[in-house]
């Protein structure tokens, strides 16, 4: 996989290769993820889910990272933080993550795409 497209579709400025993972767990341990985005509303969510889809990489979303445990070997493939919860409780909006994840799953296909086919 090309990463270089992949940041010319997402945005050369938003995602990052071989970002510390810790830097976003409740227990700051974690490797490196191989490319790292993070999702600030569903147009960003939909997208990623969509490329990662399409090209065929492994991708997991990552939330507010207090339930994960991150091998210190890191994630080889795309994971997606997802920001929009938090700028949407901000706003004090009644919108949940499930809802914004069902609504980019429903655009783009295979929600979780462990084996990346």
């Amino acid at each position: 996989m090309d990463i270089e497209n992949f940041k010319n579709i997402l945005g050369p400025l938003r995602v990052f290769e071989n970002e510390p993972l810790s830097k976003y767990t409740y227990f700051k341990i974690g490797g490196p993820a191989r490319i790292f985005f993070e999702a600030k509303n569903v147009d960003d969510l939909r997208l990623a889910l969509k490329t990662a889809h399409e090209v065929k990489i492994p991708f997991v979303i990552l939330g507010g990272g207090a339930n994960v445990l991150v091998s210190d070997s890191g994630f080889d493939g795309l994971v997606i933080k997802n920001r929009h919860n938090r700028q949407a409780r901000q706003r004090n909006q009644k919108r949940s993550g499930l809802v914004c994840f069902r609504n980019a799953y429903e655009s783009t296909g295979p929600f979780y795409n462990r084996s990346g086919s």
